[in-house]
């Protein structure tokens, strides 16, 4: 018959005689039986034996401080006192350190008790091996040790939540919140500790337990946060949740971090941005104005000046009867007619007056047959005939985006044929450049149309943001390209670009 302990043990079945040996030595733990008055050791069983070294004989005659092996900090007369605090009927559970014969050192578990054997009268110790288990609680202090130490010197604000609240929290989280002690904090929510309404529009406290919740479930939560601290400063944080298992029970582990200033550095990238892309298109539209004014010079002087000279060539010829003398004005005259020829095609090119004169459609159309005229490219202008009250800033903006599609897709598209359609929605400008070519990707760098073309749409995109306005692009390999843009009529304020929803 074997009993087995695996727990501390109750001695009330040993008030009865256990007369049976193979009993005694069948327990799995060691037992050593004491006399009541001289606490002699009277047996000891083979798993005693097998766990200290020592036999029966050894033990009477060395006694319990045998097993001290030269302990400084061994006092025999506070064993005694339990043999004999077991005897009066108070039972005694206690961990000693003891040295086995071989000088090893191990953890033993202690549980003393009075009752009878073999008809005897005795003291019972029950006595099993708790190294490893002591071993483990060592290693577990230390490691618990180890994480504190890291939890307290990290750098990062650190809280531990459950579903209580924050039961924990390191030095630099208090300094974040601005909080003298860990009590401030200790089961309270997250969310108590921001104004009441985050900027998305989230409760906070109903926003932070969401979060908390969804991390103990689903794993990782990483977003920004918005924090008071008691005195009313605003902290922008960064908050990543995670799923940690303590003690068998699921806590969430949060990391804050404080990114004010890398906020406050990037508005003001952002508002250099917004200057660098209001002082580009403030130099492209003196440059268009510029041009317009050489253009100006050269139809209203330079134009007029080569029509007059023409006149007088003109007139010259007629007058003129000697052949030597003819063929040469011929020869003049026909290079004047052609740098006339010239100078209009430069004036036009340099600012085409139908831009201003005509508007916008106008001038697209014009622009159309000159990219068709030029690159045999088959170019459709359509338009709504509906009124669009244009300022003079969106009609050159739009103009110069349209000219430099079509450039692109002559340079680089290989397509055959382009529609150029201008309409107008409630107050809004709605353009689009559709062709036929090879697409590329819009997404990579220059994609299939070289670098220079994606310089050109991020170009492109800078001075639709300025406007207000919206681009988009639609393009595969091999399925041609539409760009799509959209510009208020009357623009009041800057935005940042966006989107515009997917169209069938």
């Amino acid at each position: 018959m074997e009993m087995k302990l695996d727990t501390a043990p109750d001695y009330a079945g040993c008030e009865g005689e256990m007369d049976d040996r193979s009993f005694f030595e069948a327990v799995n733990d060691a037992i050593a039986v004491h006399d009541i008055r001289s606490f002699q050791f009277i047996a000891i069983n083979q798993r005693f034996t097998e766990m200290f070294g020592y036999t029966l004989e050894e033990m009477q005659k060395g006694g319990v401080g045998i097993l001290a092996a030269g302990d400084r900090n061994f006092r025999e007369e506070e064993v005694l006192q339990r043999l004999r605090g077991a005897v009066t009927g108070q039972s005694q559970i206690y961990e000693a350190e003891v040295c086995r014969k071989t000088g090893k050192r191990v953890w033993m578990e202690v549980s003393l008790k009075r009752g009878k054997i073999w008809g005897q009268d005795c003291l019972l110790a029950l006595i099993r091996d708790v190294t490893d288990r002591k071993r483990a609680e060592v290693e577990l202090r230390e490691s618990e040790q180890k994480f504190r130490t890291l939890f307290e010197s990290s750098h990062d604000a650190l809280l531990m939540i459950d579903e209580n609240g924050i039961f924990d929290c390191n030095r630099k989280a208090l300094e974040l919140y601005g909080l003298s002690s860990k009590e401030d904090l200790i089961g309270r929510n997250p969310g108590e500790f921001s104004p009441a309404w985050q900027p998305d529009g989230h409760h906070s406290i109903e926003w932070a337990t969401e979060q908390i919740q969804g991390a103990l479930k689903d794993g990782p939560r990483f977003y920004e946060w918005i924090h008071c601290r008691p005195e009313g400063t605003v902290i922008i944080t960064e908050v990543l949740l995670n799923r940690l298992e303590i003690g068998g029970k699921k806590v969430i582990q949060a990391l804050i971090w404080d990114i004010g200033e890398r906020k406050r550095a990037e508005e003001k990238i952002r508002r250099y941005q917004e200057r660098l892309r209001t002082l580009a298109l403030d130099l492209s539209l003196v440059q268009e104005r510029e041009r317009r004014r050489i253009a100006i010079d050269l139809h209203d002087h330079i134009g007029q000046n080569l029509a007059f000279s023409k006149m007088k060539l003109g007139a010259l010829r007629e007058s003129v009867r000697c052949t030597s003398l003819l063929e040469p004005l011929e020869e003049i005259y026909a290079l004047v007619v052609q740098t006339i020829e010239d100078t209009r095609s430069l004036v036009f090119e340099l600012s085409p007056p139908v831009l201003y004169e005509l508007g916008l459609e106008a001038g697209l159309e014009w622009l159309a047959e000159r990219v068709q005229d030029e690159y045999g490219i088959s170019v459709e202008c359509e338009h709504d005939r509906l009124a669009k009250p244009l300022d003079e800033e969106i009609r050159i903006v739009l103009f110069q985006i349209v000219r430099e599609l079509l450039m692109n897709v002559a340079k680089h598209a290989q397509a055959g044929k382009v529609k150029v359609t201008v309409s107008r929605e409630r107050n809004q400008i709605r353009l689009s450049v559709e062709d036929n070519g090879i697409g590329f990707n819009p997404s990579s760098v220059g994609g299939a149309r070289g670098e220079k073309t994606g310089f050109g749409l991020f170009s492109i995109r800078e001075r639709m943001n300025y406007l207000g306005g919206e681009l988009r692009i639609d393009s595969a390999a091999r399925s041609g390209t539409r760009v799509l843009l959209r510009v208020p009529l009357n623009r009041k304020r800057k935005r940042r670009i966006k989107e515009l929803p997917h169209e069938h």
